[in-house]
């Protein structure tokens, strides 16, 4: 069985080597303020609509993946009848979009210190 269809990294990705490419004088705390929240949001936005593509019967195309269902699978679960549902409310899927921008600007932050000390380096 074929693994499902990857993340949409391109997008953020992109953005993300666009930005780097005007900052380059920013100070680090708000390159990786602009840059995390910006990534979350053009992986959040982007992935939303997609997964919702992947969820509707026009995607059920062998390239995309969602056709195969792996035998132990209930008939009745929500993949089987390729539905999403979320189980928390609206605060609590907000909260993790927060958590996860945050996440985003700390490990940005610690790569630009890790980037520069590794520029320091020398042999």
């Amino acid at each position: 069985m074929p693994p499902p269809f990857p993340i949409l990294l391109i997008i953020p990705a992109l953005a993300l080597d666009l930005l780097w490419q005007r900052t380059s004088s920013w100070n680090a705390w708000k390159t990786a303020l602009v840059s995390g929240i910006g990534y979350t949001a053009l992986l959040i936005l982007p992935e939303w609509f997609f997964a919702s593509f992947l969820n509707s019967p026009v995607a059920a195309r062998p390239f995309w993946g969602t056709i195969y269902l792996y035998y132990a699978l209930p008939p009745q679960s929500y993949m089987a009848r390729h539905l999403f549902y979320v189980d928390e409310s609206s605060a609590q899927l907000w909260f993790g979009f927060f958590l996860a921008a945050v996440a985003a600007v700390l490990s940005i932050r610690w790569s630009i210190s890790r980037g520069d000390w590794m520029r320091a380096v020398k042999r």
